[in-house]
């Protein structure tokens, strides 16, 4: 019996690394593709064995879960990808709907994701459990009293709206709704990122490392290198146990010689999953594995390896 798939937004890097993954680890995957774009615009849709446009979620998300709903009964979904932010909260919100459904949602847990998509919620969290490995957060204007400074929207994505601030006057002067941004300590170090496959059922963790030499003006790394340090793995497993991870989240980190920062985690599959799958830890087919409440295999992990991307251009017709 055919395993039917359903993989949203498959024209992100994401997206892409998941049809590849699933159309390697069986021939039972039938996949149907989706995307806000229509198939003429996106590659991917060539790569799936349907493809339909979806709406967008962040236009009505109580809507789009409706949607999606009654998809999944039209189409007999078994299990669902979701890849952007946004999709991953809505989903998350109703898995046990989906469950009841028959359709299982690959996603690492509502208070995850509900704490990871909101920043400033994330950066208490972090002061309140992960304190050593916290970036200072702002409250307001007047408790900075050291420049640069970083600011983020709240609920913003790929580095969309962050920026480093110079000056108070330059801060001042963005007029910036405090409701809305968080506004951190300036902080630098060598940048790594860490896959994580947490699987509490079955009392299964893997940190999978990469240190990243080149990323685009997204935040997506281009070259990096899979390592193995000590002290991120010892980061990565106490955050895992805190937050009471179940499923596939990111973590990426400023690295010095005295300190690990967390800039932010992504609780969803990130542009760097293709990185990880060909280092032997298969995220993809893992977290279809959590979510079934099966057992996750992976492969010994290809330390020292180092891997780059390319862009590639394709004629559409």
């Amino acid at each position: 019996m055919q395993n039917r798939i359903l993989i949203t937004a498959i024209g992100t890097i994401n997206g892409t690394a998941i049809i590849r993954e699933l159309r390697k680890g069986s021939d039972n995957n039938y996949l149907i593709g989706t995307d806000i774009y229509p198939a003429k615009y996106i590659v991917n849709s060539r790569e799936v064995d349907e493809f339909y446009q979806f709406p967008k979620v962040v236009d009505n998300p109580e809507q789009y879960i409706k949607y999606i709903k009654g998809f999944c009964k039209d189409h007999q979904i078994d299990a669902i990808y979701a890849v952007i932010d946004e999709e991953v909260l809505a989903l998350a919100s109703h898995r046990e709907e989906f469950k009841q459904l028959g359709v299982a949602v690959c996603e690492p847990g509502l208070r995850t994701v509900e704490i990871c998509h909101d920043k400033a919620r994330f950066a208490q969290w972090m002061q309140e459990n992960m304190p050593d490995n916290n970036i200072r957060t702002y409250k307001n204007i007047n408790e900075i009293s050291e420049y640069p400074v970083f600011i983020k929207p709240i609920h913003g994505r790929a580095s969309v709206g962050c920026r480093k601030v110079e000056t108070y006057i330059e801060l001042k002067d963005l007029k910036l709704n405090w409701n809305e941004y968080v506004i951190q300590e300036f902080t630098t170090g060598e940048l790594y990122a860490a896959d994580i496959i947490a699987n509490p059922l079955h009392n299964q963790l893997l940190v999978v490392q990469r240190k990243e030499h080149l990323r685009n003006s997204n935040g997506c790394g281009m070259v990096v290198e899979i390592v193995n340090e000590a002290r991120i793995n010892e980061v990565c497993e106490c955050f895992a146990k805190k937050m009471g991870v179940e499923g596939i989240i990111n973590i990426e980190f400023f690295v010095s010689e005295t300190d690990i920062k967390i800039i932010e985690v992504n609780p969803r599959l990130p542009a760097g999953t293709e990185f990880t799958c060909m280092a032997g830890g298969n995220t993809v087919v893992n977290a279809l594995k959590i979510a079934n409440g099966e057992k996750c295999e992976w492969d010994s992990i290809n330390l020292g390896a180092i891997y780059a991307r390319r862009y590639e251009t394709y004629e559409m017709k």
